[in-house]
């Protein structure tokens, strides 16, 4: 299953009306619980990651030849310049 961001403070609040009454309570109580005590997600963590892959060789203008380690879409750039994403698929680029 894959994991998506919730707003875990709408969902106490519709566990809190849907279960009314002494019981609800008990139910409700219950189920704060199992709510708070569920890990926060940092979004960080859902990012694409990816790295550029050098050719090795620059092209006629001097830039560096590369590609996405995540989609293989190629790019160039400049030695000097740093690109953080790719521009095809948005993966952060790391390393």
């Amino acid at each position: 299953m894959e994991k998506r961001l919730i707003d875990a403070n709408a969902l106490k609040k519709e566990v809190k009306s849907t279960f009314r009454g002494a019981i609800g309570l008990t139910v409700t109580g219950a189920v704060h619980e199992i709510i708070d005590r569920q890990p926060t997600i940092d979004p960080e963590s859902l990012r694409l990651k990816a790295h550029w892959i050098y050719a090795g060789r620059t092209d006629e203008d001097g830039n560096l030849v590369c590609w996405c380690s995540r989609c293989e879409h190629g790019d160039r750039h400049s030695p000097g310049i740093t690109v953080p994403y790719c521009w095809f698929c948005g993966a952060k680029m790391e390393g």
